[in-house]
């Protein structure tokens, strides 16, 4: 048998094996809800853009409102300039044109 795994010491620290590997997984947790979270608010943004080109204010505020949210609170990471763009410029564009008073914006 082979000397090196028959003891079950494969030469690393157990502790430091489970921190990488959890830090590993976190890391990818993290990039697939960013990933998924950019996805949901351009499909949000993309759809209030719709609503609002047909004339139907309110279900473009619900939509603009739903994506601002999903920014606020699944968006962790400090460099997320592209979406935040993307929401501010749409979100702005509407609150010109439509003349809807919500506080949010």
């Amino acid at each position: 048998m082979i000397p090196a795994l028959s003891g079950g010491n494969f030469g690393a620290d157990p502790l430091i094996v489970f921190g990488l590997l959890s830090a590993g997984v976190v890391t990818f947790i993290a990039a697939v809800n960013y990933l998924i979270s950019v996805k949901m608010i351009k499909s949000l943004v993309g759809e209030a853009q719709g609503w609002e080109r047909a004339g139907v204010q309110k279900r473009a505020e619900k939509n603009y409102y739903r994506a601002i949210r999903v920014y606020d609170t699944i968006m962790l990471w400090p460099f997320n300039s592209g979406i935040r763009r993307h929401i501010i410029l749409s979100v702005a564009r509407f609150k010109l044109t439509s003349g809807i008073g919500n506080d949010n914006f």
